[in-house]
Formats: structure tokens, C-alpha cells, sequence
């Protein structure tokens, strides 16, 4: 009967370091969980400061967000995936948003310039035109 006692600890207390345990390993998957979390919002974070769109990555980290408070299970691997795309594609969003801003003002430069040289000419050009049937008395 003593023994039956002892095995019963021992399988009780084998039950509960099984648990602790598995426990520990849930909570550090967590803690892993939302530290991955946070560094996709950093990275989010950093691509929105070089002027990036970053709206539908947002959206996708709030729904994270929401998943991981409410302890359900979620897949950060696809949010990383797309973070990396547009970290690829950041060379060529910002030669273009360059090649757009620069081009808009080498346009509104020229507007000047061009009036300067053209307007006269076209100004002589309908004067001579105009005028041409005209005869001099003298």
C-alpha cells in the first residue's frame, strides 16, 4: 500500500514537470511570436519612412495583432514574405517617385525659358504673317 502511494507521487509529480514544461515552451513560442511581431513593425515602420505604401501591410499586422492578443494561431512567415518584396522593390518605387518629382520640375523651369525664346518668334511669326498683303506707298 506504501508503495502504491509513492508511485502515485511520482506520477503525479512526473505529470506536473511535464506541464510546467510544455508550459515554458508555449510561452516562449509566444514571447517568440510577438517579438517577430515587433520586428515586422519596425521593418513596416522603416519602409513608411522612406515613403513607401505601406497601408495594406498595416492592415495585415493589425490583423496579426488582433490574433496574437485574442491567442490565436498565426502565420507571420507570409507578412515577412511581402516585407521583403517591397524591401526589393524599394530601389525602384523611389527612382520613380524621383523621376516623377524631378521631371515635374524640370517642367514647371522650362515654362519660362521656353516663353522667353519661343514667344517672340511666334509673336513675328503671325505679325510677318498677317501683314505680308500689305503694300507700302511711298
Amino acid at each position: 500500500m506504501k508503495h502504491l502511494h509513492i508511485k502515485v507521487i511520482y506520477v503525479l509529480l512526473s505529470i506536473l514537470l511535464v506541464t510546467c514544461f510544455t508550459m515554458g515552451v508555449i510561452v516562449v513560442y509566444a514571447d517568440d511570436l510577438y517579438s517577430e511581431f515587433l520586428d515586422l513593425y519596425v521593418e513596416v515602420a522603416r519602409l513608411a519612412q522612406q515613403g513607401i505604401d505601406v497601408s495594406n501591410l498595416v492592415e495585415k499586422l493589425k490583423e496579426a495583432h488582433e490574433a496574437l492578443t485574442n491567442g490565436r494561431s498565426i502565420n507571420l512567415s507570409i507578412i515577412r514574405a511581402e516585407i521583403d518584396n517591397t524591401r526589393h522593390e524599394i530601389s525602384r518605387i523611389v527612382l520613380y517617385k524621383n523621376l516623377v518629382k524631378g521631371s515635374a520640375i524640370l517642367g514647371l523651369i522650362s515654362i519660362p525659358i521656353l516663353v522667353y525664346i519661343l514667344l517672340p518668334r511666334v509673336y513675328l511669326y503671325i505679325w510677318y504673317k498677317s501683314r505680308r498683303k500689305w503694300v507700302v506707298k511711298t
